[in-house]
């Protein structure tokens, strides 16, 4: 697992033909699967909730939108073909998002080279792990990213740990506790209120 270089990953964008440039930023602005975001159609999106309803490895799932995110594919016009949020030039989504990918950064490193500048290789997937280690060093709750990667087990997503500094990681696992026990405390609060305790 590699961090995205801001270089490399700016080189990569701009041999990105528009819509599939967007599509590359949602990926990092989102931490969705390639896969699941090329799925999106435009009828998924809660444009004002700023939430959208993806397909991924664990089902449907329904996950907020960064105001970022929602800029990016606000930007995008419609398909007037499938529908698609993010949709190749005859209007259906991206088939094989990875290899159009792996064309872009071939062009990338070329012009890197060019340019004399320093080219750090990085996968598409590499953006879904870059989301996680900067929601992470902000001091997001690991739970909260578990439930927005879509993890089964938040021991996956601890892995991202390894990233960030050790008051990082306690702050981000005593986030995922106090969220918790929130939850509980709100779990139980229409128990007591419905006098089921004697009261």
């Amino acid at each position: 697992m590699e961090r995205v270089a801001a270089v490399s990953y700016d080189l990569v964008l701009s041999k990105c033909s528009p819509i599939f440039a967007a599509y590359v930023r949602f990926l990092l602005a989102t931490g969705l699967r390639a896969d699941a975001a090329a799925s999106i159609k435009r009828r998924s999106v809660d444009w004002n909730g700023a939430r959208v309803t993806v397909n991924g490895k664990t089902g449907l799932r329904t996950i907020d939108l960064s105001a970022e995110a929602v800029a990016i594919a606000k930007a995008v016009p419609p398909s007037l073909v499938r529908g698609f949020l993010f949709w190749a030039s005859h209007g259906d989504r991206f088939m094989d998002p990875s290899q159009r990918f792996a064309t872009a950064r071939l062009s990338a490193q070329k012009l890197a080279r060019r340019r004399g500048v320093t080219f750090k290789h990085f996968r598409l997937h590499d953006l879904r792990h870059e989301y996680a280690i900067r929601w992470l060093e902000s001091g997001g709750s690991i739970y909260r990213l578990q439930q927005h990667l879509g993890h089964s087990s938040v021991k996956t997503t601890e892995t991202y740990c390894a990233f960030i500094t050790p008051e990082q990681a306690a702050l981000a696992k005593g986030s995922a506790q106090k969220a918790a026990q929130a939850q509980r405390i709100a779990d139980a609060k229409p128990l007591a209120d419905n006098g089921e305790n004697g009261k």
